[in-house]
């Protein structure tokens, strides 16, 4: 009986999915990953900031329309919401 050539079969690996994550960056800006930026801000042109001083939290609820509160989101890679100008007022 002839040997036959074993060529194994290609395994496609996946990439581990990444949670969402997010940073406050040195300039005022918060950055979100693109995980984070598409289950919880898809589609939102602006976001409105919150705060909880008990448990210092922060909390961002995305807009589709500007208000008074609302910062908008730069188009970044990663859905950088830019806070600088507001957030140096605020302090």
């Amino acid at each position: 009986m002839p040997y036959e050539k074993f060529i194994p079969p290609k395994k496609v690996q996946k990439a581990a999915p990444k949670p969402p994550q997010a940073k406050i960056l040195k300039g005022g800006q918060v950055s979100l990953n693109a995980v984070a930026y598409e289950q919880y801000l898809k589609g939102a042109k602006y976001v409105e900031l919150f705060y909880d001083p008990d448990t210092g939290k922060i909390g961002l609820k995305p807009k589709k329309y500007t208000t008074k509160a609302a910062f908008s989101i730069s188009s970044g890679r990663e859905g950088q919401i830019n806070l600088s100008s507001q957030y140096q007022a605020l302090g």
